[in-house]
């Protein structure tokens, strides 16, 4: 009897350790997802989620312009392979904003030169952008501006 008692004590420690054992390979796995998966997905993800969201949450906001120049932007896979965007960059009260769409090589000085300082425009940007604009601000991304108008 005091050999089934010993049994029943080494089963006991054994599936004690078997526990504890897959208790730490899960806090393992959940400490690889915090780590490693969760800031890869946010940063190969989230600006394509950011865009979405954008383009289907458009709001306006007035700003005052302080200059707008134009320029030429460019976009690089991981691969090596980019491309070229004509561009108008506008600081103004609300931050730094980026015009891309109309913009080509034969209107962007124009379009440049038509912001004067000290005007206010009604821009019409994304929400999340404009919600996430000190986070934005912080890293140096400009909010995209999907149309805009002189509000004098």
């Amino acid at each position: 009897m005091n050999k089934m008692y010993r049994d029943k004590q080494q089963l006991g420690l054994e599936n004690a350790r078997q526990k504890k054992v897959f208790r730490n390979r899960v806090v393992a796995i959940i400490i690889l997802l915090l780590v490693v998966v969760a800031p890869v997905a946010i940063l190969v993800g989230g600006p394509t989620l950011l865009i979405a969201y954008d383009k289907a949450h458009i709001i306006r906001i007035e700003c005052k312009v302080s200059g707008a120049e134009a320029s030429l932007g460019s976009t690089r896979s991981g691969k090596g392979i980019g491309s070229t965007a004509n561009q108008v960059f506008i600081d103004s009260s609300c931050g730094e904003l980026l015009l891309e769409r109309g913009v080509t090589a034969g209107n962007q000085n124009k379009i440049a030169h038509s912001f004067r300082a000290g005007e206010r425009y009604e821009f019409e940007i994304g929400s999340a952008s404009y919600s996430l604009r000190e986070f934005l601000r912080a890293v140096h991304i400009a909010r995209v501006v999907y149309g805009y108008e002189s509000t004098q």
